[in-house]
């Protein structure tokens, strides 16, 4: 099946027919391939493209005039299914674009910590958790003993040389005091096993670990266990998300709530 197609549109001549291929009273035409077709294809690819969308849609038609003539299903549960799957496909559609135009999807500072504090027991830490400055180093970096000192330093300027320091000698460092870490993220980085773990719970003191490549430096600033009430900064974009979630429910509920009262008011429910 070979066809000339216009690099523009499929089939943009006026003069061709409608209708492209029927099988059983069925019909498609050039409108139906023109919107299966992206725009941009060479002439070839459009004529490839366009076999290929025909012989299906030929294929299919057939199959189901098969099926309509010796399924032993009930037709009319078929119908009723399909029309069902048609209302569920229309609300949805319906319901997203409701969502999309009405739904406030800023949530404040405030919000989440006022969640947070009427929920604190849904926030249970499913793993240890800890705050660290850590560094891994070549065995041969310079100034190794000089970056511990650095690590474990308050001193503002401390700190200071020793984020520079990272910078031009670290293979990896992390030095963000106030995010929380999961444990066994944070042991992936490390030559330690599972069972070596709780070296980490120890805080304020200098951990030193070697591998033939490398030297790691960490300082745990500190931890909690599972099953601690997990901080606020650990769970604010879950709470986020619920809240946007619990507003999208209830906007939803009070559409279909308007939507049903407004039916009975204009009288077009009736109940026998």
């Amino acid at each position: 099946m070979v066809f000339a197609i216009s690099s523009c549109s499929l089939f943009s001549n006026e003069e061709e027919p409608e209708v492209k291929a029927s099988v059983y009273g069925k019909e498609l035409y050039i409108s139906d391939l023109n919107r299966s077709i992206p725009n941009g294809l060479d002439s070839l690819d459009s004529a490839v493209m366009a076999e290929g969308i025909i012989d299906a849609w030929l294929t299919k038609q057939v199959l189901v005039k098969q099926a309509e003539n010796n399924l032993t299903t009930d037709l009319e549960e078929i119908d009723r299914k399909l029309e069902e799957y048609r209302s569920d496909l229309l609300i949805y559609a319906y319901q997203k674009e409701f969502i999309n135009q009405n739904l406030d999807t800023v949530v404040n500072e405030e919000e989440i910590s006022a969640y947070y504090e009427e929920n604190r027991a849904d926030f249970l830490l499913k793993d240890i958790i800890l705050k660290v400055r850590y560094i891994k180093l070549d065995t041969n970096a310079p100034s190794i003993l000089k970056a511990e000192q650095w690590l474990m330093s308050n001193n503002p300027e401390d700190v200071e040389e020793l984020e520079d320091y990272c910078y031009q000698y670290a293979v990896n460092f992390y030095l963000d005091e106030q995010n929380w870490l999961y444990l066994d993220d944070f042991l992936k980085e490390l030559p330690l096993t599972g069972s070596q773990r709780s070296q980490l719970l120890k805080t304020g003191k200098l951990i030193r670990l070697a591998d033939p490549l490398y030297i790691y430096l960490i300082r745990v600033l500190d931890y909690k266990l599972k099953d601690a009430i997990s901080p606020l900064s650990l769970e604010k974009d879950n709470i986020r998300n619920t809240i946007i979630n619990e507003r999208r429910i209830q906007l939803l509920e009070e559409m279909e709530a308007d939507l049903y009262n407004n039916a009975l008011r204009d009288n077009e429910i009736k109940i026998y």
